[in-house]
C-alpha cells in the first residue's frame, strides 16, 4: 500500500491555495468575459400575431436576461 502513496503528487497547503486562488481568478474572468461579451445586435421578429415589431424588440432589449420560451408554455 505504501507504493501507491509514494506516487502521489502531494501539495503543501500553501500551494493549494494558490492553486484554488488561481484557479478562482480564471473562473471570475471568464464569467466576466462571458458576460459582458455577448449582446444582441440584430433582433428579427416574425410570425408575431400580438404584439408588433418595436414592442418586442423594446421588451428584448429591456428586459436584459429572458429565455426562449414562448408565453403559452
Amino acid at each position: 500500500m505504501k507504493d501507491k502513496e509514494d506516487n502521489v503528487i502531494r501539495f503543501k497547503p500553501r500551494k493549494k491555495r494558490l492553486v484554488a486562488g488561481v484557479f478562482l481568478i480564471v473562473l471570475i474572468l471568464l464569467l466576466f468575459f462571458f458576460l459582458t461579451g455577448f449582446k444582441i445586435k440584430n433582433i428579427e421578429v416574425t410570425g408575431n400575431e400580438h404584439y408588433t415589431e418595436g414592442q418586442v424588440k423594446d421588451l428584448v432589449l429591456s428586459s436584459g436576461y429572458i429565455d426562449n420560451r414562448s408565453a403559452d408554455a
